[in-house]
C-alpha cells in the first residue's frame, strides 16, 4: 500500500504534473489481494482533490473492497479461461484429427439438423458425397504418410472453395461429404464439377495426383438421413465405375 498525503512533496515528474493538472492532492494505491495466490491482481488507487487522512477503519474498509474487485477479475477470468476450455474440448470433439474436418459423429447431427430444418421451412439442400480415387494403391505404394499427406492437401483445396455456411464432413477413410444447406441439385452439381477440377489440378507439391469421385444428391420431402446418404453414395460408385475423376447425380 502506498500512501502520499501531499502530492507537492514528490519530486518533479510527469505523474506528478499530470495529477497537479487536475488538482489531485492526496493518493493512496491498495494492491487488490487475490486469496490463495501470492500476487496481486491490480491496484485500487485513490485520488483526492483535498488533504485527506485515513484511520486504521477506513484502509481495512478500503482493502476490503479492493479485494472484492480482485475476487470479481479473478472470477471474469476464469470464466473466460473455462468457456475457451470448453470450446477447446468441443472442437476436438467434433474434429477429424488428421484432416481438421467435420468428423462422422457430428456430421450425422448436422444432417439430422437440417433435415429437421428442411421439413420446417421447406427450404432445400444437398450434399455431395466423393471419394478420393486410388486411395489404397496410394498408401501401399508410397506409404501412410504420403496417404495422410493426400487426405490433408485434398481437404485444403475443398475447403478454399466452400461458403462459410457449407460443412466438410470426413465420413471414413478416405470418403468425405460435404453439406451445402440452400442448395438446390443443380447448384450442388456445379460446386461438385468445380470442386473436381480444382482437385485434379491440386497435386503440384506431392508425388501423385490428386482425383475424387463425387456422387450428389439433392434431398426430397419425406426422405431419411440414412436414404439422402445412400443415394450420393450409390452416386459416387457410378462416377467410379464411368471412370473415376468425374461426377454423378
Amino acid at each position: 500500500m502506498v500512501f502520499v498525503d501531499d502530492i507537492s512533496n514528490l519530486p518533479e515528474t510527469k505523474l506528478k504534473d499530470l495529477l497537479t493538472k487536475n488538482g489531485i492532492i492526496t493518493v493512496i494505491s491498495i494492491p487488490m489481494k487475490i486469496r490463495l495466490k501470492n500476487r496481486p491482481a491490480g491496484i485500487l488507487t485513490l485520488l483526492f482533490k483535498e488533504n485527506h487522512t485515513f484511520d486504521k477503519e477506513e484502509l481495512d474498509l478500503w482493502q476490503n473492497i479492493a479485494n472484492t474487485v480482485a475476487f470479481g477479475i479473478e472470477s471474469i477470468k476464469a470464466k473466460i479461461e473455462r468457456d475457451e476450455l470448453i470450446k477447446r474440448l468441443d472442437m476436438m470433439a467434433h474434429t477429424d484429427k488428421l484432416t481438421g474436418t467435420v468428423n462422422r459423429h457430428r456430421g450425422i447431427e448436422l444432417l439430422e439438423h437440417e433435415i429437421k430444418r428442411a421439413e420446417r421451412y421447406g427450404h432445400p439442400f444437398s450434399i455431395i458425397y466423393f471419394d478420393i480415387d486410388h486411395f489404397k494403391k496410394i498408401n501401399d505404394t508410397y506409404g501412410h504418410s504420403t496417404g495422410d499427406t493426400v487426405l490433408v492437401k485434398a481437404t485444403e483445396t475443398i475447403r478454399r472453395n466452400l461458403r462459410a455456411t457449407d460443412s466438410l464432413i470426413r465420413w471414413g477413410g478416405e470418403e468425405f461429404m460435404i453439406l451445402l444447406p440452400e442448395t438446390a441439385l443443380p447448384d450442388a452439381v456445379h460446386l461438385a464439377q468445380k470442386l473436381r477440377e480444382h482437385m485434379e489440378k491440386r497435386s503440384a507439391d506431392i508425388p501423385v495426383p490428386i482425383t475424387a469421385s463425387f456422387g450428389v444428391a439433392a434431398w426430397e420431402a419425406g426422405q431419411s438421413m440414412d436414404t439422402l446418404v445412400h443415394r450420393a453414395d450409390t452416386k459416387m460408385y457410378e462416377a467410379k465405375k464411368l471412370g473415376r475423376n468425374r461426377i454423378a447425380y
